[in-house]
């Protein structure tokens, strides 16, 4: 294949189009709109940069109340480039700055159509492989949704950089001045990614070795430079003491132990390897001195070393890792799920089965790279957005000589690409083959690692609103790591975590505060104060999860009633030192009170339920595993009910409430059932029930005056919407039972009443 230069750009220029389609058509628009962990913390610090926050010094809305410096906790270039761009677009625009932050990714993600395309050129000197690979970036799936703007990290930032480094590296000049100012973009490059991406500096460690194989002094003189200034530059590797890390002087050593050989007129590769590693070694002991006064870490060496120790998964005791490894090892480091592991190889399992028998196109080093990438992605999905390149890049290389290869070899390229297409353009659809080979396998839509809950509303949604409603922005909040990053990041309230950190000392400090949560009350509280804490954000994962992934596993600690974390969920109403403020499915926000105070809200949602417990023999993956069937059988009620089956919506309904007699919603959606049915009087009857254990619930008062007054008992009503008065506090709900009042006083017909209504 060789098309012509324009010819060329415009199918390229078609691709990096597919592309952004692929990805904003896969966007969920059910999904939080917020940002949360990582993500959000990468986001709170672009948008602080952009509204005149300096990176470089502290801030106080994390790790309260002694602050922390963004810019030296984590690498804060890409941070600091988007907050330039943010501000360039505001003068023309009024863009949210989340929409910015999806679209940033996703354009990038899409730019890697034009780089990749150059990397597969070059490294198999074939324009079919270019096109292919850049075919896989705007269609494998998994790449897809990885770089759809549903995260905004440093990963999924950094593929431009890589590949634009790779592909500038590969590609052939023939002067002096081309040699020349390639150097000068590559070293451009590598500055990049060393201050915008952690791992950058280890990155182009690997790089160097294939500069030394080739003996490309001056691009080793560009990376060496690039690094060096990097380590003067961005105060993280400033922190970390970069400058004396192996790494630097590996980087550094190649071009001086190349210019030494070429002077020497020693040209053994195996010299200038040992040459340089022996030199590296050496000055990195000697300088041990300057890295003891590092103030941040970044342990990539003890992660790595972690992980392949325990290479699928944690292991089942905690105590096996230490708590900073418990801390890194998230999980979003999880292993790959095995339905995004089909939807990833296939295609590119198949284009390397090509490769594998195509005599023109067989690379040993290039499987050998396909196999360790795979590997790498396979047990930790976040390394998906940068591993997959190096797959997509061996992979392309099937097109080689493809003209001339076997008609079989001819039909599996086309099934692999037909593969990839098909998992973005069918998604979940007979046409997905990646999709119905994992749900052949019976693993499709399933995260072993995941910890499985429901939810009918955006929990993480009605949290921030009320926290930036019903807060102050002087008051702090302790929450888990993951949804503290969100609340910072969306309500502006200090927190007490330092989410996405890798160094020791925050890390041990979140994992000992969690700990607490598993001892008294008295210790949490104290704690709180101590902590300078105003509010403690709980999540039912505390107590309900129990896999390797959960904050019980990072605190090596168990449940027990006695605990602050079991009361906190099951009996709210015991606590003396917290006062329960606000919940929703997921989340408890507690107020550090220091003596008892009045709860008002008398029914929880099925998940906090000690009823639901108790039938469960106290166990508590039962009880998850109940409260999980309550509430997808009660979606199923509602769902009968909208389509006129009335009869069977009670069914599933009453089941639901013979587990959980408390659960409010479903007694509602029963009362609606009864009215379907023509029994109003049941319909009342049921929504008593419900006033019974929770007198002030509003909606439930509402229905009642409703059902009271179509039953022509008007004192009753009365006396329902009277009490509504007293405790409502929505002008809407207000104004409706006015017009209710009105209705049943000069006794007006008031119709059949709806699930509106409440």
């Amino acid at each position: 294949m060789h098309l012509k230069r324009s010819a060329l750009f415009f199918v390229l220029l078609g691709l990096f189009l597919a592309a952004l389609a692929t990805r904003w058509s896969t966007r969920d628009r059910l999904q939080s709109p917020y940002f949360e962990g990582e993500s959000a913390m990468a986001y709170a610090h672009g948008l602080g940069a952009a509204e005149g926050a300096p990176l470089d010094t502290l801030w106080t809305r994390a790790h309260y109340p002694d602050g922390y410096t963004p810019a030296r906790y984590r690498a804060s270039g890409a941070e600091s480039a988007w907050s330039a761009a943010f501000r360039a677009v505001r003068f023309v625009s009024e863009t949210d700055a989340r929409d910015f932050a999806r679209r940033s990714v996703m354009f990038l993600a899409a730019l890697c159509v034009f780089p990749m395309y150059g990397v597969a050129r070059c490294a198999w000197r074939s324009q079919g492989a270019g096109i292919i690979a850049a075919a896989l970036v705007a269609c494998l799936a998994p790449w897809v949704e990885a770089t759809n703007g549903r995260t905004f990290t440093h990963t999924t930032l950094a593929p431009i950089l890589l590949c634009t480094h790779a592909a500038c590296l590969l590609w052939p000049v023939g002067s002096r001045r081309g040699a020349v100012l390639r150097a000068i973009a590559a070293g451009g490059l590598a500055f990049g990614l060393a201050t915008c991406w952690e791992p950058g500096i280890f990155i182009l460690v690997l790089w160097s070795l294939f500069v030394m194989a080739t003996r490309r002094n001056a691009m080793a003189a560009a990376h060496a430079v690039a690094v060096l200034a990097a380590c003067a530059a961005s105060p993280h590797l400033q922190a970390t003491r970069a400058v004396a890390s192996w790494w630097t002087f590996f980087v550094v050593a190649v071009p001086v132990v190349g210019l030494l050989a070429r002077r020497m007129r020693h040209q053994g590769g195996r010299w200038r390897l040992a040459t340089t590693l022996v030199a590296t070694s050496v000055v990195w002991v000697l300088t041990a001195p300057v890295r003891a006064a590092a103030t941040e870490q970044y342990p990539l060496v003890d992660y790595i070393v972690s992980r392949a120790r325990f290479l699928f998964g944690k292991p089942e005791s905690p105590e096996a890792l230490s708590v900073w490894m418990r801390h890194l090892w998230s999980s979003d480091h999880a292993p790959l799920t095995a339905h995004a592991a089909f939807e990833l190889l296939l295609p590119l399992g198949l284009l390397s089965v090509v490769l594998a028998g195509n005599r023109a196109a067989r690379r040993l080093p290039a499987l050998g790279l396909a196999v360790a990438a795979a590997l790498v992605v396979l047990v930790d999905r976040s390394t998906l957005p940068v591993a997959t390149l190096a797959l997509m890049a061996v992979a392309s290389g099937a097109a080689l000589a493809l003209s001339t290869a076997r008609w079989w070899q001819r039909v599996v390229v086309g099934l692999a690409m037909l593969a990839a297409i098909g998992g973005v353009i069918f998604r979940e659809s007979p046409g997905d083959i990646g999709y119905q080979l994992a749900k052949a396998a019976g693993v499709a839509n399933r995260d072993p690692h995941g910890f499985l809950w429901i939810s009918f509303e955006n929990t993480d949604r009605e949290l921030v609103r009320f926290v930036a409603s019903r807060t102050s922005v002087r008051e702090s909040i302790f929450a888990p790591d993951d949804v503290s990053a969100l609340v910072m990041a969306f309500t502006g309230r200090p927190i007490v975590a330092l989410p996405a950190a890798v160094s020791k000392a925050p890390a041990e400090r979140h994992a000992g505060m969690t700990r607490a949560l598993y001892g008294s009350e008295e210790d949490v509280y104290q704690m709180c104060r101590a902590g300078r804490i105003d509010y403690l954000l709980y999540a039912i994962d505390v107590v309900l999860d129990t896999g390797v992934y959960s904050p019980r596993y990072l605190a090596a600690a168990t449940v027990v009633p006695e605990s602050a974390a079991f009361k906190m969920h099951f009996e709210p109403e015991s606590l003396r030192r917290f006062t329960l403020v606000y919940e929703n499915d997921h989340y408890r926000l507690f107020q550090v009170t220091g003596e008892p105070q009045p709860i008002f809200a008398t029914d929880h949602p099925p998940f906090y339920q000690p009823d639901l417990l108790a039938k469960a023999g106290r166990d508590i993956d039962a009880f998850r595993t109940l409260a999980v069937e309550v509430m997808l059988t009660y979606s199923e009620g509602l769902k009968a009910l909208s389509h006129g089956n009335a009869d069977g919506a009670r069914r599933r309904l009453e089941w639901c409430l013979l587990q959980a007699p408390r659960y409010s919603d479903a007694r509602l959606a029963l009362a609606d059932a009864m009215v379907a049915l023509k029994r109003p009087e049941d319909a009342l009857r049921v929504v008593a029930g419900l006033l019974q254990y929770a007198p002030d619930h509003t909606g439930a008062l509402y229905y009642a005056a409703f059902l009271s007054g179509q039953l022509h008992r008007s004192d009753e009503a009365k006396a329902y919407l009277s009490l509504l008065f007293t405790v409502e506090r929505d002008p809407e709900r207000i104004r409706r039972a006015q017009t209710l009042q009105y209705a049943i006083e000069h006794d007006l017909p008031i119709g059949t009443p709806t699930s509106s209504d409440r």
